[in-house]
């Protein structure tokens, strides 16, 4: 039985609670499920002189889902919609059966038996619960039950496909939902102690992998208690990865040192020297390969050079012929896309001191800006138009003003046969980065080059 309105249900509120203590007992999943929808129906016209009633109805219901898992693990997903429901109108009705719904998501989660999607499902359900609860989370000691769990899944052979939601990926959500709502004086000492270090001290390889994949998810939430506490044990920790002998375990160390240079600003920065040049080495060596090492590789030197300033300038030469090396070499295209995305970060850093280098850089950049926009060159040519538009704003005026009409040419013919949305947005990017340094470069073409973004405003 499902209510319409809050008016005239109400004087049915207690017949039905009866009722579905009934068939909350049923052993036909069906009656279960069916029992599920229709109290998830009802909490949107729960008042407070029924709550007691309806609450009175959750253990039971919390029993319903678990046994609709091993008869039907769709409709159970369905059924735990009536928690996402009363959680998400704040029906003050979940807070004493939060243990016992933490241990049914957290079993779903840890059995292998189970679809990925459904216990993806019940994860993201504990992640939620986690950020809305976690005061209550933590005065169960909960956390440590979690922790347990996610740290198992942490230590599983990573999917072969990567486009899909997994639970080992949603360990780490769960793990960064924990780092950002918890205390990190609290969290991270009993992670490193319990967790983190044994795992990087393992003879088992996902072992060291979790460890590593643990500090750097963590690093966002906790990152100022760990500058202040654990910088130079998470740099040596993460080079030691770098060396491993697992590719599983040196990917979660190039994953760690991205984080780091992202989020241990600027402390981070003293060790440039002495991180740069192992990024730099890991280009040489993954050059041409399409995987997620080469993925992670750049994300670490982009999230460090990013933040340099004036301190990437001794390490430009190197920086250039690896990131350049790349571009003429025979390697993937999508190696050359992250080399051309890190030459942007590193001028953003180095600003004018990139001059030197430019006329090297442009010639072989020009090879994709001047590409034909097939499916294969046009992700190179959006980042390569992409980093046109950082050199516009970074190497100075009187610099930019000797390629500005090249520029201006480039992106107006780009545009006249641009189809592609992500290519016009870049396309556009560069026209307001010319604007920003070089106007009047732009004033023979402006009249056409506005009604194009008004087409594109009315499409």
């Amino acid at each position: 039985a499902v209510v319409s309105t809050q008016s005239t249900g109400e004087p049915h509120f207690p017949a039905l609670f009866q009722l579905y203590a009934g068939t909350l007992s049923s052993a036909d999943p069906e009656v279960l499920y069916l029992t599920c929808v229709a109290m998830s129906k009802l909490v949107l016209f729960i008042g407070t002189d029924y709550v007691q009633g309806f609450a009175a109805l959750l253990p039971a219901s919390i029993k319903a889902v678990h046994n609709l898992l091993t008869a039907d693990q769709d409709k159970a997903c369905q059924a735990l919609e009536l928690f996402e429901n009363l959680l998400e109108c704040e029906v003050p009705v979940v807070v004493p059966h939060l243990a016992d719904l933490t241990e049914l998501c957290l079993e779903v989660a840890a059995s292998t038996a189970l679809e990925d999607a459904t216990r993806v499902k019940f994860m993201t359900f504990l992640n939620w619960l986690i950020s809305a609860k976690k005061k209550t989370i933590q005065k169960l000691k909960l956390v440590e039950r979690v922790l347990g769990v996610v740290f198992k899944l942490l230590a599983t052979p990573e999917p072969e496909d990567i486009e899909s939601e997994t639970p080992i990926q949603y360990a780490g959500i769960i793990l960064d939902t924990i780092a950002l709502n918890l205390p990190a004086e609290k969290l991270v000492p009993a992670l490193f102690q319990t967790y983190i270090l044994p795992a990087v001290g393992s003879a088992e390889p996902l072992d060291r992998k979790a460890g590593l994949v643990a500090m750097a998810v963590i690093a966002e939430g906790c990152g100022e208690y760990m500058v202040e506490k654990h910088l130079q044990e998470c740099l040596k920790l993460a080079a030691a990865g770098l060396s491993d002998d697992s590719a599983e375990v040196r990917n979660a160390a190039l994953y760690a040192l991205g984080q780091f240079a992202e989020h241990f600003q600027p402390e981070i920065s003293k060790f440039s020297g002495e991180i740069l040049p192992i990024l730099c080495a890991k280009i040489s060596l993954d050059m041409g390969n399409e995987n997620s090492a080469l993925t992670r590789t750049y994300y670490a030197l982009e999230s460090l050079c990013e933040n340099m300033g004036d301190k990437i300038v001794p390490f430009l030469p190197d920086l250039i012929e690896k990131l350049v090396g790349v571009l003429s070499g025979a390697g993937s295209n999508a190696g050359k896309e992250m080399a051309i995305s890190a030459i942007g970060a590193v001028t953003s850093a180095a600003e004018q001191e990139i001059v030197p280098f430019l006329p090297r850089i442009m010639e072989h950049m020009k090879v994709y800006l001047m590409a034909p926009n097939t499916e294969e060159a046009l992700s190179l040519k959006t980042q390569a138009i992409d980093t046109l538009g950082i050199f516009a704003r970074s190497v100075g005026k009187e610099v930019f003003l000797g390629m500005a009409d090249e520029c201006v040419q480039l992106g107006v013919s780009n545009l006249q046969t641009a189809e592609d949305p992500d290519l016009k947005r870049c396309l556009y990017g560069l026209f307001a980065a010319i604007s920003s340094t070089q106007p009047a470069a732009l004033g023979p073409v402006l009249e056409p080059l506005v009604r194009k973004m008004f087409e594109s405003l009315i499409s």
